[in-house]
């Protein structure tokens, strides 16, 4: 189990479904910052070091770009 109590989840965006939105709504909502963009208009992406799997991003997100993979070990 990580220190953020979740259990191997992680978060990407899928490049193909981002809206490239001007601001990102996901990145509005997120606590930690995680949501970084390089290039404004281009698909952000998720510092993994920054995430703490909250998922409140997830129904922030206009396009469902967000995406949540769990992970077994």
């Amino acid at each position: 189990m990580r220190a953020n109590g979740h259990n191997n989840v992680i978060l990407t965006i899928d490049q193909q479904a981002c809206y490239g939105c001007r601001r990102c709504l996901g990145a509005r909502v997120c606590p930690s910052k995680a949501i970084r963009s390089i290039d404004p208009g281009e698909a952000p992406y998720i510092d993994v070091d920054l995430c703490r799997e909250c998922m409140v991003c997830i129904p922030a997100c206009p396009s469902g770009a967000i995406i949540r993979h769990d992970h077994q070990r």
